[in-house]
């Protein structure tokens, strides 16, 4: 492999200074002022993730382990494509019946950007963002108020559209969040027309690497509070970046794809009628997929070595409980080539690998996933389920209560604990 050391003897002083360093750092740690332990507790993290990728290098996320089988097809994938016989409305590719009226430009008023206070800290581009999104709502907190809740330990490298989605049902604002998949530029047009900001999962390149032969490929959220059609042009608070930034909507197309063109929208309960009328046959989440899943085929259809596409289509089938055609599409996606992180944001994978009971294949991601990210509590959870697949429950028990030591009261880490109890 190509990044492989080439001499181990040639490595080993650099090994040596890492862990002599890291044991410098933890003592600092404990010692100096609160004020430079986020600090310390970064570059720690940095050496403790140089020294795991050094010592153990791997790829991308592997291939289905050898000796494996996976169906072919399962209820509605298809090798030539998704079923035709769906006896759902409207299920194409490209949604139908949306008429744009989008304006030519909308800037919608964008939220006090602070650059001290709202450049997003360690781990917490999701809070950061959710932060911005709420501030033009009226909201007065910040990305650190939003964090104690939704991911408690700073340590924790991933934040889900799911848990954003409940902290603003939880809110008390008045507000609704909806996320949905298959998004396009005049979806997001729509809603920015109609004064909703909109949120968006895509890749994001890392400005430096982490282990040896990093490929640099990350998840970042993204906040779009308008557009230009004239320039092709999305305006953007990003927490990363900073305020007003404008993105090519190309660009943002190629980095948003991975995610399967997610869309977060926020917007006022009251004003839900409206949403339903921009989301159209959209607003039923089946529906939804459904038409992510035709889009993923057709994608394929053109280039079916289209790793991301083949990931789409496997997330879309999951969400209908189609988990061996899931599985087969997963299988695809591995086969070609995915990135080093994938499993740190995404984890339909897992969850295919346990609906299809193969063990083997799910303690293969999972010890994957956490060689990358060691406190990721979605690996720690679903190996948690491999091992009660194997019988092992005293293991399983382990699994789950370090997801929980990774993130407090997570509710799959806390339900996996309430099966153990009844075998």
């Amino acid at each position: 492999m190509k990044d492989r050391p080439r001499s181990s003897q040639r490595q080993q002083p650099k090994f040596l200074a890492l862990i002599a360093g890291l044991l410098v750092l933890t003592t600092a740690l404990i010692l100096i002022s609160p004020g430079l332990q986020t600090t310390l507790a970064w570059k720690i993290d940095e050496v403790k993730a140089y020294v795991r990728g050094a010592i153990s290098p791997k790829g991308g996320v592997p291939a289905v382990a050898t000796g494996s089988t996976v169906k072919e097809a399962g209820g509605v994938f298809l090798p030539g494509g998704i079923k035709e016989a769906l006896d759902l409305p409207g299920v194409t590719a490209t949604p139908q019946g949306r008429q744009i009226v989008a304006p030519q430009q909308v800037l919608l008023p964008p939220p006090e950007f602070d650059l001290k206070k709202d450049i997003q800290d360690w781990n917490n581009c999701g809070s950061a963002t959710l932060a911005l999104a709420l501030r033009m709502f009226g909201w007065k907190g910040d990305q650190y108020d939003i964090a104690d809740v939704i991911k408690p330990l700073q340590t924790d490298k991933n934040v889900n559209p799911s848990e954003m989605a409940d902290y603003v049902a939880q809110s008390g604002m008045g507000l609704s969040a909806l996320v949905r998949v298959n998004g396009s530029a005049d979806l997001i047009m729509d809603f920015l027309a109609s004064g909703i900001p909109v949120i968006v999962e895509e890749s994001f390149k890392l400005e430096q690497s982490f282990w040896p032969g990093d490929d640099l490929w990350a998840a970042h959220y993204l906040l779009i509070t308008g557009y230009d059609r004239a320039t092709r042009e999305w305006i953007t608070q990003d927490s990363y970046y900073g305020p007003n930034r404008r993105i090519k909507m190309d660009l943002l197309e190629q980095t948003w794809k991975p995610f399967n063109r997610l869309v977060f929208v926020l917007y006022k309960t009251q004003d839900e009628h409206m949403v339903k009328e921009i989301l159209g046959t959209d607003w039923d989440m089946a529906t939804n997929l459904y038409q992510a899943a035709a889009a993923a085929q057709k994608e394929i259809s053109a280039n079916v070595k289209d790793a991301f596409a083949w990931f789409n289509l496997g997330n879309s089938l999951l969400g209908v409980k189609d988990y061996e055609g899931a599985a087969s599409a997963f299988a695809q996606a591995r086969q070609i080539g995915l990135p080093q992180r994938m499993l740190r944001y995404q984890f339909g994978p897992f969850e295919a690998a346990y609906e299809t009971g193969a063990i083997d294949d799910l303690f293969l991601l999972t010890n994957y996933a956490l060689d990358r990210t060691p406190n990721s509590e979605e690996a720690l959870t679903w190996k948690g389920w491999a091992y009660i697949l194997s019988k092992q429950d005293a293991y399983a028990k382990s699994s789950f209560q370090r997801a929980l030591e990774a993130h407090p009261n997570d509710a799959a880490a806390l339900e996996g604990l309430a099966t153990l109890q009844t075998h």
